[in-house]
């Protein structure tokens, strides 16, 4: 036996360093294989590869694969890919689908990249939409002698879920850290980007939108 041993310690060394990798790769491909099988049932395709990768960098293949088949349930376009990014950036994969599930039920054009933007700074998309939902649905008195009472402005989560690069507004607060420019959904505090102090009535328009911060200039009439 050790005469064995001493003839064939490389192939005996190479074995027992790769039963286990073999295993463990094994493993992992039963488990992807079950999972982009279930998921490919339900009319997500997701590839083994691409899920035991994700495994690697420690992604919650199980987590993305639900909330993929949510989506798909809902008609809601999101990828595994920037589901992936954003769960690997430390964000809510859970929330950022529900937002969006929740912004297409009230017409809200919400985009992926957007919600995960708002959830990485700290934000809660979901609760945005919920507040921009309660208060465009308040009734305010009627302000204009006519019988119908007026609905209420929309909120500031509301402008903040629909800014986007090119959109037009109007200075009505003088910049100090930040101003107040009224769009066509409402008002908000915006940053703004101008040599000069801008005056109020002042036209801007939205040229960067990041997570929760939107930056205006001054618009050319």
């Amino acid at each position: 036996m050790s005469d064995f041993v001493a003839n064939h310690w490389i192939w005996l060394t190479f074995v027992l360093i790769a039963t286990p990798l073999v295993t463990t790769v094994g493993l992992m491909w039963l488990r992807a294989w079950q999972l982009s099988l279930s998921a490919w049932m339900k009319g997500v395709s997701i590839s083994i590869v691409d899920l035991m990768l994700m495994h690697l960098r420690r992604i919650d293949t199980i987590l993305l694969v639900n909330q993929l088949l949510v989506a798909k349930q809902n008609q809601v376009d999101v990828t595994a890919e920037v589901l992936a990014a954003h769960h690997l950036a430390g964000g809510n994969i859970r929330v950022v689908v529900a937002a969006l599930v929740s912004a297409k039920r009230f017409a809200i054009p919400l985009t992926l990249e957007r919600a995960c933007a708002v959830d990485l700074v700290g934000q809660d998309p979901l609760q945005l939409i919920g507040d921009a939902v309660h208060e465009a649905s308040k009734i305010h008195p009627p302000t204009s002698g006519g019988l119908a009472p007026d609905r209420a402005p929309v909120n500031p989560a509301t402008v903040l879920l629909q800014a986007a690069p090119g959109t037009a507004g109007t200075i009505t607060d003088p910049p100090r850290m930040t101003a107040r420019v009224r769009f066509p959904q409402g008002e908000l505090d915006v940053v703004v980007r101008s040599r000069t102090v801008p005056n109020a009535g002042d036209p801007v328009r939205v040229t960067v939108v990041d997570g929760i911060t939107v930056i205006v200039e001054p618009a050319l009439v």
